[in-house]
């Protein structure tokens, strides 16, 4: 486990090794974990993916047409899985 756990800090650096211990408890394993973002809320990852160019480029005049709520509730729906570690904040992951 140790080594897994070396592997984990090298992937996602200062991600915090909770989360690497929660996703073991829960017989996951940890290399098949996509970080998508560290968000407040589905919505705000969505808002973030967008503005990472997850979705490709969005025209900016086209921008305040979409829906951030539904595409929280898709990726939400999709699997992606929240780890909130306060109040605030929130890892995202998608499981491959």
């Amino acid at each position: 486990m140790m080594e897994k756990l070396v592997e984990w800090e090298e992937t996602h650096g200062d991600i915090p090794h909770a989360i690497f211990l929660d996703l073991i408890e829960q017989g996951m394993e940890p290399d098949s974990v996509i970080l998508l973002g560290v968000a407040d809320s589905w919505r705000d990852l969505a808002l973030q993916l967008c503005d990472d160019g997850m979705y490709g480029e969005i025209p900016e005049h086209l921008s305040g047409y979409l829906d951030y709520d539904k595409m929280a509730r898709d990726l939400q729906y999709s699997g992606c899985q929240e780890i909130r570690t306060s109040w605030s904040e929130a890892y995202y992951w998608e499981f491959v």
